[in-house]
């Protein structure tokens, strides 16, 4: 099997912005961008690193968009009843901040559980270290990602710095 049978997403799309369409036969862009932050000889290609986000991703996706959507409730203590009772969580955000939670486990089923939390964290970070990596590795303008990168620790950062003073 060809390499343009298993990413046929890929096959001809110009994946870094220079004019240079996607080589499907050896993962790359033809441009030389897939030199920088080169792994070892021998490492992944292109295609390879696309394959292994793509199923990380997937893998990942269902507890985090859970996680996400569940986090935010709480945030903004939706999961709570009022003490006054002029409010009570419906049922299903209840269930999936407990889910989030995780607070009243027990037995072997509590460290299962939490086994696959570790997976979906562990796959989340690797995910998300690959996917800059690409961004790196396929983004002419190298400065713009680093931008958004240092904007992504930045901001963040600094807003959390304001609210505690």
């Amino acid at each position: 099997m060809g390499g343009h049978e298993r990413c046929p997403e890929l096959l001809g799309r110009d994946l870094n912005g220079s004019g240079d369409e996607f080589q499907p036969e050896t993962g790359e862009t033809g441009s030389g961008l897939d030199s920088a932050f080169t792994f070892p000889e021998g490492g992944f290609s292109m295609k390879s690193w696309l394959r292994i986000h793509r199923y990380l991703g997937a893998f990942c996706a269902p507890m985090l968009i859970l996680f996400a959507i569940s986090g935010s409730w709480q945030m903004l203590n939706y999961h709570k009843a009022k003490k006054d009772g002029s409010y009570k969580p419906p049922a299903a955000v209840k269930f999936t901040s407990d889910l989030h939670m995780a607070e009243d486990l027990e037995g072997p089923a509590k460290w299962a559980y939490r086994g696959i939390l570790w997976i979906v964290a562990a796959s989340l970070v690797t995910s998300s270290a690959i996917g800059l990596m690409m961004a790196f590795r396929l983004e002419p303008a190298k400065g713009r990602v680093m931008m958004l990168v240092a904007a992504g620790i930045a901001l963040p950062l600094l807003l959390f710095l304001l609210a505690h003073e």
